[in-house]
């Protein structure tokens, strides 16, 4: 996956994509919108990846008859579910934003 926006942002600009993305607000900055596009599906793939192994990690627990670690980890796959669901809104919200901001763009 190309991260080569994201990569190039400032720390200001990195603290800006990673607010604008996650708390699904808008922002003025070309740069931000376009380096969100490439930093969301690695983030989701990042989460996605987390889920599987957590539900891994329940199953065996509950099949070697571990119901307190399976209990925990099934908590955290529930929450690590909701993440996943909650970074792909986040990525099209983003997707959708630069498509309206590239249709009206902003005027000075």
């Amino acid at each position: 996956m190309n991260l080569s926006t994201y990569r190039s942002c400032s720390r200001g600009e990195k603290r800006a994509l990673l607010h604008s993305f996650w708390g699904r607000r808008s922002h003025h900055d070309q740069k931000v919108r376009d380096a969100s596009l490439e930093y969301g599906p690695v983030a989701l793939w990042m989460i996605g990846i987390i889920t599987v192994e957590l539900a891994v990690c329940c199953l065996a627990f509950f099949g070697q008859r571990q119901p307190l670690y399976g209990s925990l980890t099934l908590a955290a796959t529930l929450f690590s579910g909701w993440s996943t669901w909650w970074t792909r809104s986040c990525c099209a919200f983003a997707q959708h934003h630069h498509a309206v901001a590239r249709l009206y763009p902003p005027t000075n």
